[in-house]
Parts: C-alpha cells; structure tokens; sequence
C-alpha cells in the first residue's frame, strides 16, 4: 500500500518549481502526493480536509512566512492526529500553530545532518498518541495510528530529497563571479 503524504507549501514564489519536483518524485516512488487546491477563502473545504485526514503523513515546507492557508492546513493536521513535518528555513519567522514542531534547515546543510534530524523527527511525530479534537469529547479523542519502520525510512528519505531539490535550486540561481563569466 502507498504511503500517502499531503504536502503544506508556504513558500517563496522562486521554490514552487521545486514543490512541483518534489511532488512527482515522491509519486514516482510509489507514494500518494497530495495537496489542497486553495481558494481565496481560508476556510479548508471537505476535500482537503478529508485528505488530510487520510494521510499517513503531513510534510510542510516553509521558506517564507506562514499563509494563512498553510496554518489553517496544519491546524487541521493536529486536530486529525495526522503525523507531521514541518520544515523550516533558517532566518524565516513562521508563527506556527504552537503545537508544531519543526526541524529547522538551510540550504546549505550537509545531508548527513538533515537525515539525521529528519530521522530523529520522524521517531518523536509518529508515536502513537491520543489527542482530542476541539469541542470533543474525552470519547471522542482518536488515537493516531503507529508507523512502521519502513514508512519511517521511506518517508525521511523523501523528506531528505525534497531539501536537497531546494539546495540544489538555490546553488542553480546563484549568479556566477564576474570572472568566471569570461
């Protein structure tokens, strides 16, 4: 069965081709890529909300400050008990929901180090927990489903993929020295 991610961009408009990238090469792996078709209302419609909760995972990618639609997408997230991560650069300030955490990034990392985090942030987001949606009650709390080992893996290499096509597209639009143009 593929793993099913939905991806919360909030991003500068220069990293929206490599949102398109990252979303094919997760398809071409066998995972679900999903993401919201966004109107000018905040408000999260059925589908977007169904499909967030259907996820096995929620990655958000943050290069700029949070919209107002990537935070009503990752409040729902948390209200769903869906597993997330949320990646943000260094330097940018994105007011999250207060319950997010986040690894922090920059393009110039080495990968070692981004897998690294990423693996450590996987283990704490997908344990199994309990959390209760607003106005619900102590019945109604859903426990958020366990995560195998494998899906753990697939998904930090994924994730690790997805940074380095932003790395990649930051060293590409670098402009070359004076000197090495002649």
């Amino acid at each position: 069965m593929a793993i099913s991610v939905f991806l919360i961009p909030s991003v500068r408009a220069e990293d929206k081709g490599v949102l398109w990238q990252f979303e094919m090469l997760g398809q071409g792996y066998g995972f679900e890529v999903h993401r919201a078709t966004r109107s000018r209302t905040i408000v999260l419609s059925k589908a977007t909300q169904r499909a967030i909760g259907a996820s096995d995972f929620v990655i958000s990618i943050v290069t700029k400050a949070l919209t107002s639609h990537a935070r009503a997408e990752l409040e729902a997230a948390l209200e769903l008990s869906v597993p997330t991560l949320v990646f943000v650069e260094s330097g940018v300030r994105a007011a999250l929901p207060r319950e997010v955490e986040t690894i922090r990034f920059s393009r110039g990392m080495d990968v070692k180090e981004v897998a690294e985090l990423i693996a450590q942030h996987i283990d704490r987001v997908s344990r199994p927990r309990t959390r209760r949606p607003r106005n619900a009650t102590k019945s109604s709390a859903r426990q958020a489903p366990s995560v195998s080992r494998e899906t753990k893996v697939a998904l930090g290499l994924f994730a690790a993929v997805g940074l380095a096509l932003l790395s990649l597209a930051a060293l590409s639009s670098e402009e070359e020295p004076d000197d090495a143009r002649r």
